[in-house]
């Protein structure tokens, strides 16, 4: 028999069916089993390379399951929100996997409300994101090519001095060249990130 506890864990995050193969016995708390992973955080792996610099042939399989992966919660109407290297993993066999769910949305909010939450990280944010404005799929496209371009230069996109000067560059400052800093990058890669960190999420 499979029980199915539906779940709400406040306003920021989506109400999300939870499937368990035994029969809930009643009184009993809800439970939440997740997968372990064993694996290495793919932040961990990049400030281990020289200079913080990862090689494009060591990145490209698992940018393109994390494509994958944003291609599927994307199509479950699902906006991660905080896209980051500490927020994924790779396995010891080669597999990325995308973690911390814990502040995605929902992009037809239930509840009616707009996703214009503050929420994430500057260093990763989009401009719609740093704005507050509401956010789309393709704010995790943005947030994706900001952490290839630090695998692959072993620099933020943009630095201040604080975190609204930071996100106030996303919001108002175009990308500089990946190939500025990576010259031996093939201009695909170069023009690939630089789609995804345009300024309108329509250009994306």
């Amino acid at each position: 028999h499979t029980t199915k506890l539906p779940r709400t864990t406040g306003s920021s995050c989506t109400r999300t069916t939870y499937e368990h193969r035994s029969v809930q016995v009643p009184g009993e708390a809800p439970l939440i089993s997740m997968e372990f992973v064993d694996g290495t955080m793919l932040e961990a792996m990049r400030l281990s390379r020289p200079d913080h610099i990862m090689r494009w042939q060591e990145i490209e399989v698992w940018m393109l399951q994390l494509c994958d992966a944003l291609e599927y919660a994307h199509r479950q109407k699902i906006v991660h929100r905080d896209l980051k290297p500490s927020n994924m993993m790779i396995t010891k066999d080669g597999e990325l996997k995308l973690a911390d769910f814990g502040i995605a949305k929902a992009l037809e909010d239930p509840t009616g409300l707009t996703i214009t939450e503050r929420l994430g990280t500057p260093d990763y944010m989009s401009p719609e994101q740093a704005r507050g404005e509401a956010l789309v799929g393709q704010s995790d496209q943005y947030s994706l090519g900001v952490v290839v371009y630090q695998c692959l230069t072993g620099k933020p996109l943009f630095t201040a001095t604080t975190p609204a000067g930071v996100m106030y560059k996303h919001a108002s400052e175009p990308a500089p060249l990946l190939r500025a800093l990576r010259p031996d990058l093939p201009q695909a890669v170069e023009a690939v990130v630089q789609r995804s960190l345009a300024k309108k999420p329509t250009e994306r």
